[in-house]
């Protein structure tokens, strides 16, 4: 009851600032996109719905096997967005609210996805509060839309987010921080600082969680160098931050220091109607914020480093974090025909942890997990496109249950998945 209600009270107030007319002295303006996906969803491999899952993480499915699927979904990357800004133009502010289907039939979620102020004066802008930064910017990232489900994932539970997130394309993801950007022509240098990430758990070798406290120890730093000209734009910068994990009471786990960083270089390369956009990484121990929900619990510490699982060694006594390191590549070709665009996109990721390696009993230290999408979305007018698009995703194989011959082993294919479809788009 409580949830619906704050919903209602917050649609209520975004109607009521809609129609009173803004304050003389700052300007309102409204956004919207809307998005929904009409698909069909061809499964294979026995461990797309879920391992042995007595806790129900995956909805408890063991050897789902193949599967055929249609989906009718409205994704989690809606927004309703509301911007204020003064009139002389130094300062600013954004609310921006996700919208998606909730778990009951007619229910809505409604999540506070931005929050940030701005302050503009000479050739730099201050930005402060909830907001993607200028790393590993999405505006760099091959054409990928279909398939979320009302979950943010493909499916039920899992899959490729948008844009090739976690598929060769890295993002800052939504986090709190201050950032300082400084223009000078074609030029922007970025430096932000703000929270990095925090767990509570941490899967380890055969299976479960250890239990720790993951503590900020130096916070999330980004520095960005961008370079917009009229054909080319490049955007090469770095994420790093410090946590440090502490046991807690009862659990035999070394206390340990942990740095995770990304290097990225996105590029976009335009002429007339062609061009091609995409990104190179390179990390450790790196995941956004906002990731883990994107990702099944048992593939996180192989994708994501600050769930990274344990070394063998000393496993009768303490154990201690293995750092895991992460390669990611990814490429949108893209032609423009009238008001439809051809896109050819794809991407390429692998994370390797050594600890698997010095394990006998692991046949792999290794994950590799690619895909790729055709799409032609077609403009109908400003405001409306319908996309239609082909995709393939394929999800490699999880150490973190791969322990060799035996009934653990068929757990091991991640498998993948078809998807054809379109996607009705609405955006004001």
């Amino acid at each position: 009851m409580f949830p619906r209600l704050v919903s209602m009270l917050l649609l209520a107030w975004l109607a009521l600032a809609w129609a009173v007319p803004a304050a003389p002295a700052f300007q309102v303006k409204f956004g919207l996109r809307l998005h929904v996906d009409f698909y069909y969803a061809f499964i294979t491999g026995t461990n797309y719905r879920g391992v042995a899952d007595p806790a129900g993480t995956w909805g408890g499915n063991v050897n789902q096997g193949d599967l055929t699927r249609f989906y009718a979904a409205t994704p989690s990357t809606n927004f309703l967005r509301v911007d204020w800004k003064s009139n002389d133009g130094t300062t600013g502010a954004r609310l921006e609210f996700g919208l998606r289907a909730g778990a009951a039939h007619g229910a809505v979620a409604i999540s506070l996805r931005k929050f940030f102020g701005w302050y503009k004066f000479g050739r730099c802008r201050l930005v402060i509060g909830k907001n993607h930064s200028l790393f590993a910017r999405l505006t760099y990232a091959p054409y990928q839309w279909l398939g979320l489900s009302s979950r943010g994932t493909i499916g039920d539970n899992r899959g490729p987010t948008d844009l090739f997130i976690g598929w060769g394309k890295q993002n800052s993801g939504f986090w709190t921080h201050i950032g300082l950007y400084y223009t000078q022509g074609p030029w922007t240098i970025m430096v932000a600082i703000g929270n990095g990430g925090t767990r509570a758990s941490v899967p380890m070798i055969g299976g479960g969680q250890a239990a720790v406290v993951s503590n900020i120890f130096a916070p999330r730093t980004e520095l960005v160098v961008q370079y917009k000209g009229k054909h080319l734009s490049v955007a090469p910068g770095i994420s790093f931050y410090m946590t440090k994990w502490e046991t807690m009471e009862g659990v035999s786990l070394e206390d340990d220091l942990i740095l995770s960083y990304m290097l990225v270089l996105p590029f976009h390369l335009s002429w007339g109607d062609f061009g091609f956009k995409g990104e190179i990484g390179m990390g450790r121990n790196w995941w956004a914020p906002n990731y883990a929900a994107n990702i099944a619990t048992i593939t996180a510490g192989v994708f994501w480093g600050g769930l990274n699982d344990l070394t063998a060694a000393g496993r009768q006594n303490r154990l201690k974090f293995e750092d895991t390191y992460t390669y990611s590549a990814c490429l949108g070709l893209y032609y423009r025909i009238g008001r439809a665009t051809l896109w050819l996109s794809g991407g390429w990721q692998k994370s390797i942890n050594a600890s698997n390696d010095r394990n006998g009993a692991w046949r792999h230290g290794q994950n590799t997990r690619y895909g790729f999408v055709f799409a032609v979305p077609y403009r109908v007018n400003r405001h409306f496109t319908i996309a239609p698009e082909v995709s393939h995703f394929n999800y490699g194989w999880c150490p973190l249950v791969d322990v060799g011959p035996g009934p653990g082993s068929m757990y091991a294919d991640l498998g993948s998945v078809w998807m054809a479809g379109a996607v009705f788009k609405f955006n004001f």
